[in-house]
C-alpha cells in the first residue's frame, strides 16, 4: 500500500520544499509507485489529455499495465457519471487508481473510489491545472439532484501526488485564469477562516507569495515561462493544503449557483464576489466578527494586506476589482443572472466558515457588487 505524503510536507510547523518534476522524471516516479501493481483504473479527461502532454506520459509510465480507462464525464462530476465510473471500476480487478487531469478529473476519481468504497487502494493524482489542489484534500465536489455539494471523508485523500509544470504549459489564459484565481482564493479564505490553524496560515502565506506575481505575469503579461508554472502549481497545491484543514468560506458558497445556474466555471463564479467579500471581511468589526479572538485577526488581516503588497489606505474593493477584472474574470453580459436565485442557492454549509456575520442584507450587497 502506497503511503499518503502529506505529513512529510510540515515538519515543526514549517513548510518544507516540495519538489516539481519533468515528464520524464514523472514518468519514473510513477514506475516506481506501480512497480507491484499490474490493474490500473485511469482516470483522465478530454481534449485536455493529449494536449497537456498527460497521455505520453502515461503511455511511457503504464505501458506494462492492464490499464482501464474511464473519461468523457462532465467538467463538473455529477453523480450519473459517478456511478459510470464506478461500474466500469468494478468490471475488473484494480491494484491502484491513477488520475490526472483538471480538478474534476481528480475529484472524479476521489468520487469513484468513495462510492465503490475501495479505500483500500490508493490514488496517485496528476493535477494539469493549477487551481483546486484536489490532489492534497479530502473532500471533492459532485452534483447530485442539481444540487453542488462537497463530499468529505479523511479517506478521499490521495495517497500520492505528482506536480509536473509542463503538463500546465499550454493552458489558456482564460482557463489559467480561472483555476489560478480559485486557487488565490481558497489561499485568502483559508487565512481569514475561523477554522485557521498556524499550519493552514503558513500553506496560505506560501501559497500567495507563488500565486500572486506568478498569475499575473502568466495572465497579463503573458510571460507563460516554466518558472511562472510551477510557481502556480505549488501555490495551487499549497492552497489546497490550507482549505484541506479549514474549508472555505462565503465566495465559494455564493459561487455553487452562478455556476450550476449560468454557467460560470468555477473560478470564474469565486472571483465575482471576491472584491465585495474580501473588502468586507478585512474590515470586519468586533461586532460583526464571528471568531474568538478579534485583536488576533485584525493583526492577521493587516498581514494579509502586506503580504498583497497593498499599502495603507488603499480601497480594498476597487484594488481586488481591478485585480479580478485584469484576469478578465468580470461580470459578463452574456450571462445575465437572478440576483434572487444566486442568493436563495448559496451554500450556508461552507459560509459558516467566514469570519462575519453572514444575512441576507450582506449576501445581497455582495450579489449587486458584481455588476
Amino acid at each position: 500500500m502506497l503511503q499518503a505524503v502529506h505529513t512529510n510536507v510540515i515538519t515543526n510547523q514549517c513548510i518544507v520544499d516540495v519538489n516539481t518534476m519533468t515528464i520524464p522524471e514523472a514518468t519514473t516516479r510513477l514506475k516506481q509507485l506501480l512497480k507491484d501493481t499490474h490493474n490500473i483504473f485511469l482516470v483522465h479527461g478530454g481534449a485536455s489529455y493529449e494536449l497537456s502532454g498527460a497521455k505520453n506520459l502515461i503511455e511511457a509510465a503504464l505501458t506494462e499495465k492492464r490499464v482501464t480507462s474511464f473519461a468523457g464525464f462532465a467538467n463538473n462530476p455529477h453523480i450519473d457519471d459517478v456511478k459510470k465510473g464506478v461500474a466500469r471500476f468494478q468490471q475488473q480487478p484494480i491494484d491502484a487508481i491513477v488520475a490526472i487531469g483538471g480538478g474534476s478529473v481528480l475529484d472524479m476519481a476521489k468520487l469513484v473510489r468513495h462510492y465503490a468504497d475501495r479505500y483500500e487502494l490508493p490514488i496517485i493524482a496528476i493535477p494539469t491545472t493549477a487551481g483546486t489542489g484536489a490532489e492534497v484534500t479530502h473532500f471533492a465536489v459532485c452534483y447530485i439532484d442539481g444540487a453542488k455539494q462537497s463530499i468529505a471523508d479523511p479517506r478521499m485523500l490521495p495517497e500520492q501526488y505528482l506536480l509536473v509544470p509542463e503538463l500546465t504549459l499550454n493552458n489558456s489564459d482564460y482557463l489559467t485564469a480561472c483555476t489560478g484565481f480559485d486557487a488565490f482564493a481558497q489561499s485568502i479564505e483559508a487565512y481569514w477562516n475561523i477554522n485557521a490553524t498556524e499550519i493552514s496560515d503558513a500553506f496560505a502565506e506560501k501559497a500567495l507569495a507563488n500565486l500572486l506575481p506568478a498569475l499575473t505575469e502568466v495572465v497579463v503579461a503573458h510571460h507563460n515561462t516554466l518558472e511562472n508554472r510551477e510557481k502556480l502549481l505549488l501555490g495551487a497545491m499549497l492552497s489546497g493544503e490550507a482549505i484541506n484543514i479549514t474549508k472555505t468560506t462565503a465566495p465559494h458558497a455564493v459561487s455553487y449557483t452562478l455556476t450550476t445556474e449560468y454557467s460560470y466555471p468555477h473560478g470564474h463564479a469565486v472571483a465575482l464576489t471576491f472584491p465585495y467579500f474580501f473588502d468586507h471581511f478585512v474590515h470586519a468589526t468586533k461586532e460583526n466578527y464571528c471568531g474568538s479572538d478579534f485583536e488576533k485577526y485584525s493583526q492577521k488581516m493587516q498581514r494579509l494586506l502586506d503580504l498583497l503588497h497593498i499599502s495603507e489606505g488603499t480601497d480594498l474593493y476597487v484594488w481586488m476589482r481591478k485585480f479580478r477584472d485584469a484576469l478578465c474574470l468580470g461580470y459578463n453580459p452574456k450571462q445575465p443572472f437572478d440576483d434572487s436565485v444566486v442568493v436563495k442557492g448559496v451554500n450556508l454549509e461552507r459560509a459558516k466558515n467566514s469570519p462575519c456575520i453572514l444575512n441576507e442584507a450582506v449576501l445581497q450587497t455582495a450579489v449587486k457588487s458584481i455588476r
